[in-house]
């Protein structure tokens, strides 16, 4: 039972007189009816309500539930008059005081958006006290209740004015929660026009009021409040716990991440032949695809300064910048006339962002295209395919190794090449790298640039180790992922 429900069944208790405990000396609400019926006859003698607006005899056939004997029922429509407001044209409104305006209040000012508007005093015959009790009357507000503040109402609403003159017969607050509560809401929700035009007083003629004594009114506004004040404090601490558990898978996939890159979740071995070996390989490999031309030569890239270095890692692993240990290019650029079908002997299929789902390539949504596609626009098994560019900046980044041959990728995607990409899939995953991202601003601009993505800092361990990184952190993922589908 959520919050909601919970207060439903506390107002339900409540005007059933068994949320709290009883007391019949010299105590009844008989007494009370009696005084109000009293002051009526003064009233209709003063002409200040109508006659038939007085109680009278009641027939008691139709009650909805039982109540405490000293409690009464009374209808309505006998003790209280709703009051519809008053709207004046929108040429008169303001949106600042002014001399002889008046605070014009719509359902909406009772909410969490207030539009304050204001109105001369003259043009408005509706008016509220601080502590009146409004209702709304019509469209998807009615059955919303507000405790008034001082100023004028308009026609969305109506006031619950007293059929009576001492105040101190009803408690305004046990009134307000009588209106919250299911007597009143389960009736005005149930008009059948109620959702169009809204209800008036006469739709209110078969609506019962119980009424206790007025110490026991109080009695039982405390008990409401004390019992809200729980409810809240529990949905407070419910909703907590459901964003905790929200939360906390992805929360523990970044950390199993960030430990795999600072070298914390896997033992180091020392007989493991150091990063910089493997860099010197990799470098080797670079110069000699450019010898053979199969890569372009590029611009040397700055050297990393210890400022940039945002973390520590253990001495046999080394920073190095991203440009340095793989090819990156974008893909081909199509015109919308070079799509074309599957069944074209000259369509060549080609990737796009939609192609990779939860860090896998997806072939469900594939595009193919009769147009010139260059050697190194081509995937190959092993490599590694990235949105570079996405009208969303969570889409940014997001990367999938690939698994199968023949297919392009579209010119907002990236390939990276590398022999390390196992490893480089992890890392892409990670924190280190998103952080990077954003420093740069590329989820500012939704793009990464080919010279930002060169100049990523990436954490180098030796060969060895990074199967092991690779081995235990797609081991814990994928069983952590399957527990908690429901996230992911």
């Amino acid at each position: 039972m959520n919050a909601v429900e919970l207060k439903k069944s506390v107002l339900n208790y409540a005007f059933q007189g068994r949320l709290t405990k009883t007391s019949t000396l010299n105590d009844s609400a008989k007494h009370t009816l009696e005084k109000i019926m009293q002051e009526q006859i003064t009233l209709i003698k003063e002409k200040k309500i109508k006659k038939e607006n007085s109680i009278d005899s009641t027939n008691y056939s139709d009650i909805p539930f039982d109540i405490p004997d000293h409690w009464v029922w009374v209808k309505h429509n006998q003790i209280f008059e709703i009051i519809g407001g008053s709207q004046p044209p929108k040429s008169y409104f303001k949106s600042e005081p002014s001399p002889n305006y008046v605070r014009l209040y719509q359902i909406r000012d009772y909410g969490n958006s207030p539009v304050p508007v204001y109105v001369p005093k003259n043009k408005v015959t509706k008016f509220t006290n601080d502590g009146d009790i409004l209702l709304a009357r019509y469209g998807a507000s009615v059955g919303k209740v507000f405790i008034a503040k001082q100023g004028a109402y308009n026609v969305a609403m109506a006031k619950i004015k007293k059929l009576f003159q001492s105040e101190h017969l009803i408690d305004n607050l046990y009134l307000y929660y009588y209106y919250c509560s299911s007597i009143y809401q389960s009736k005005v929700r149930n008009f059948s026009r109620s959702a169009q035009s809204g209800f008036n007083k006469n739709d209110l003629n078969s609506l019962w009021f119980p009424l206790p004594p007025l110490e026991e009114q109080k009695r039982i506004i405390d008990k409401i409040e004390e019992l809200f004040f729980k409810i809240d404090s529990y949905d407070n601490h419910y909703l907590a716990l459901e964003a905790l558990n929200k939360r906390f898978p992805k929360d523990l996939e970044k950390s199993i991440l960030q430990y795999a890159m600072a070298g914390k979740l896997v033992e180091q071995d020392t007989s493991d032949e150091p990063a910089s070996e493997l860099l010197k390989r990799i470098s080797e490999q670079k110069e000699q695809m450019v010898k053979e031309k199969i890569i372009k030569k590029e611009k040397a890239l700055p050297p990393i300064i210890e400022e940039e270095i945002p973390f520590d890692i253990p001495e046999t692993w080394e920073w190095v910048k991203l440009g340095e240990i793989c090819v990156t290019n974008i893909g081909v650029t199509y015109k919308p006339e070079s799509i074309t079908t599957k069944e074209n002997p000259n369509s060549i299929p080609v990737l796009r962002s939609s192609n990779i789902q939860n860090s896998l390539i997806d072939l469900n949504d594939l595009v193919y295209v009769n147009s010139e596609v260059r050697n190194n626009q081509f995937l190959h098994p092993g490599d590694i395919l990235m949105c570079v560019r996405n009208g969303s900046p969570k889409l940014v980044g997001k990367t999938a190794i690939v698994n199968c041959s023949g297919m392009a990728f579209g010119a907002f995607m990236s390939k990276v090449s590398s022999p390390i990409n196992e490893y480089l899939q992890i890392f892409f995953q990670s924190n280190v790298f998103k952080d990077q991202l954003v420093s740069s601003k590329t989820t500012t601009i939704n793009q990464i640039t080919q010279s930002v993505l060169k100049n990523i800092l990436v954490p180098i361990p030796p060969l060895e180790e990074q199967k092991r990184i690779v081995f235990a952190t797609n081991n814990v993922l994928n069983k952590f992922k399957e527990k908690f589908k429901h996230v992911f």
